[in-house]
């Protein structure tokens, strides 16, 4: 949902936008499946709300370290104006900037698929997509790493929960997901081998067969996944 206004803390306003909209449709238990931002703000609400939540689904998830891509030069950036309306403006005209752009979420250039960067290419173009992006850059970037993590609640989630990662995703480091699965208890863990942080898209096939396996069975294991978080 867009966020035009920077002072909103993207995370807090999209956890109580599900709420609400759980209670707008009268859904009292869902299954939530996130990705990057999504994984953050789905994580959240299920340590909110873990009444409301069947079973979590965490794909190369935000909010399990603070450690920012892109040190801290990604601090500065969104709060330079002129160069981040540079940076901005000329993504939105040159598909060559965002092929570049793009090939650093993937496992590499040759995981691109035309469908990737023209859905990419549209996203740049949206005043929404682009308000909501520079709010939360602006809310999530501090100087010393990335404001949310949920690091140290983890222990107390009780939900059946899969995170799923790639091994090469250098947005959101393995090691983190890996860390994150040992400290929810009953975890599961799919390490996606050469994929990006992109899983969905990188790897269609295997994603939606491991995700339709959990959904369907979450205490079964197999395929790649580890159970291998903690037991309380």
């Amino acid at each position: 949902m867009p966020i035009k206004n920077s002072r909103i803390n993207p995370f807090r306003f999209h956890i109580h936008f599900i709420e609400a909209l759980l209670d707008a449709l009268e859904l009292e238990k869902v299954s939530l499946v996130g990705i990057s931002m999504g994984g953050g703000i789905s994580l959240g609400f299920a340590l909110a709300n873990p009444q409301r939540v069947r079973k979590l689904v965490l794909v190369s998830s935000y909010g399990l370290g603070r450690e920012m891509f892109g040190g801290k030069g990604a601090y500065l950036f969104p709060r330079v104006p002129l160069l981040y309306e540079i940076v901005r403006r000329s993504a939105q005209r040159s598909r060559r900037l965002v092929r570049l752009g793009m090939s650093k979420l993937v496992s590499g250039a040759a995981a691109l698929t035309g469908e990737m960067l023209e859905d990419a290419w549209q996203s740049l173009r949206s005043s929404g997509v682009h308000h909501t992006w520079k709010a939360f850059l602006q809310s999530e970037l501090t100087f010393t790493g990335y404001r949310t993590h949920f690091g140290a609640h983890l222990q107390r989630l009780s939900i059946p929960t899969l995170i799923v990662h790639g091994d090469k995703d250098r947005l959101i480091p393995l090691r983190l997901a890996e860390q994150a699965a040992r400290q929810i208890p009953g975890a599961r863990l799919h390490i996606f081998k050469n994929c990006g942080h992109l899983p969905p898209r990188e790897k269609p096939g295997e994603f939606n067969e491991v995700l339709g396996q959990f959904l369907k069975d979450p205490g079964k294991v197999g395929g790649g996944d580890e159970a291998v978080g903690s037991k309380q």
